[in-house]
């Protein structure tokens, strides 16, 4: 058993996560180093106190209270995400709390893991802003715009570039190889999707000058200026 309590300690001290176990009553009954830091407590501080008593906001404190009765009552783990301000500043956590069963199945405490998700959930938000960002300026262009994806299918269109593709329905996620040879004839859609390919896989860019061609999807004479550009 000693063994097994060094072992355990071991991990749980070395471990970037949070780990800590709550008895019946919602009081610590054991934190990990990680979590004494965010405290800013000692061993001797901290085990034995509520959540409220370690200075957690009252509404955190009372979810907490909730979620360990929910445990003990339906045996059920919970996990959740929420912001805390510690001693590193105000950070995310993501955390999962769950029953600690004895032989008989009955909770005898409630233990939880709790990570900082913080530069993750910036770097999403990151991500969706820019993401907004290119949609925004997407369908503003003054020209046809379209994502043709690494797996070579249509991903986003433009409104203008909309009428280009004529009916073709269900048409973002289809190949593009495909739409090509919908809209083109054979020639100048085998050309079409080499380019394509071509930039593709060498990131090379491509600016072709005025083409005039027969659409095969509607049997009349159209031109284009085509510019393909890779993006990474």
């Amino acid at each position: 058993l000693e063994h097994q309590r060094r072992l355990y300690e071991s991990i749980l001290t070395t471990t970037p996560d949070l780990a800590y176990v709550f008895d019946l009553n919602h009081r610590f009954l054991y934190a990990n180093e990680g979590l004494l830091k965010i405290w800013g407590k000692t061993w001797d501080e901290a085990i034995g106190k509520t959540c409220l008593e370690l200075g957690y906001e009252p509404w955190h404190a009372e979810m907490h209270d909730r979620e360990i009765e929910q445990i003990i009552a339906t045996k059920q783990s919970i996990r959740g995400e929420v912001p805390f301000t510690g001693t590193f500043g105000r950070r995310i956590y993501d955390y999962i709390l769950t029953p600690v069963l004895d032989s008989h199945g009955e909770v005898i405490a409630v233990g939880g893991i709790t990570r900082d998700v913080t530069e993750y959930r910036q770097a999403e938000q990151a991500l969706r802003y820019q993401s907004q960002q290119f949609e925004t300026l997407l369908n503003q262009a003054p020209l046809g715009v379209y994502v043709v994806d690494a797996e070579f299918r249509l991903a986003q269109i433009n409104p203008l570039a909309l009428p280009v593709f004529g009916d073709i329905p269900n048409l973002v996620g289809r190949d593009f190889d495909d739409v090509a040879h919908i809209l083109w004839e054979t020639p100048y859609a085998d050309e079409l999707v080499l380019i394509f390919r071509h930039t593709l896989t060498t990131g090379e860019s491509y600016i072709a000058p005025e083409r005039i061609e027969r659409r095969r999807d509607r049997g009349v004479i159209e031109s284009y200026e085509w510019r393909v550009d890779r993006i990474v």
